[in-house]
């Protein structure tokens, strides 16, 4: 990748919620835009925890839209801010089932040796996958 542009990213993290959904992919797919990088301004947060744990909007429908987008954007689920917290914390944090069940989907998808994955009904409810779903959660 070449390198990030630190104006054009702070410009999508500000106003991620005022842009339209294909000016957000227009900018995902541009060379200069990371889609994990972290705003050290703002605790380290990617613009997949922005936009879960931000005010600026509180459509859950606008919020898993965007979601969506970063995933399939190559959005790592499995980075924290400088609290530690990760994406799926603030979405249980906002009572957001549904972005909840898309990050877990995720991770499922990107950890299937850790019990992700979509086996079989029996092995997905094995005790060790919960366990490992469960760690995933805290």
């Amino acid at each position: 990748m070449s390198s990030v542009d630190l104006e054009k990213m702070k410009n999508l993290y500000d106003n991620i919620f005022k842009k339209k959904d294909f000016e957000i992919k227009v900018a995902l797919n541009s060379p200069e835009v990371d889609v994990n990088w972290q705003n050290a301004d703002d605790g380290n947060k990617t613009l997949l925890i922005k936009v879960i744990e931000s005010d600026a909007s509180n459509d859950q429908d606008e919020k898993r839209d965007i979601v969506n987008m970063l995933l399939d954007n190559g959005a790592d689920s499995d980075v924290s801010d400088t609290s530690g917290k990760r994406a799926v914390e603030y979405s249980i944090l906002n009572n957001y089932d549904i972005i909840t069940r898309l990050l877990q989907d995720d991770w499922e998808k990107k950890h299937p040796d850790l019990g992700g994955g979509r086996k079989s009904k029996k092995s997905r409810k094995s005790k060790k996958s919960r366990k490992t779903r469960k760690n995933y959660l805290k």
